[in-house]
């Protein structure tokens, strides 16, 4: 397997398991440990899913760019939407629910990506959303 690799993720829920099982193949490919990567599969799941469902309101032909590359021990995934603008840093995290039958459906999905992930940076580019997650996977000890 090539050191990066890039998914096109169609604006289409039914199109992400692909891409999912690519990715956690890759993170197998580089080493990671199994769990590891079905951590990193579910914060990259949450992450496309919002984009998919709430970056293209108008609807039509769209879709994300999702790099990914393993170097030194450190996992990094770009994920790029020309979507309306959203910054996930932006939002403060959902707070621990009192109980499961109080608690409201959704809402925690950035709270979780924030605990998997071990570096988020976002930023707009040219019209772009570009959100980094890094996840530290070997010691470099």
């Amino acid at each position: 397997m090539p050191e990066t690799i890039g998914f096109h993720v169609p604006n289409d829920l039914k199109k992400l398991g692909p891409v999912l099982d690519r990715l956690e193949a890759y993170c197998a490919y580089l080493g990671m440990a199994p769990a590891l990567g079905r951590d990193v599969r579910l914060a990259l799941e949450e992450i496309l899913t919002n984009i998919v469902s709430h970056a293209w309101p108008q609807g039509g032909d769209h879709a994300a760019e999702l790099q990914v590359s393993g170097a030194d021990g450190v996992l990094t995934c770009i994920v790029l939407d020309d979507g309306v603008p959203f910054d996930p840093l932006t939002h403060q995290p959902a707070s621990r629910p009192r109980s499961l039958e109080t608690s409201p459906i959704g809402g925690y999905g950035l709270t979780l990506v924030r605990r998997i992930a071990d570096r988020l940076d976002y930023a707009r580019i040219g019209g772009r959303n570009r959100l980094e997650l890094r996840k530290i996977y070997r010691s470099s000890a």
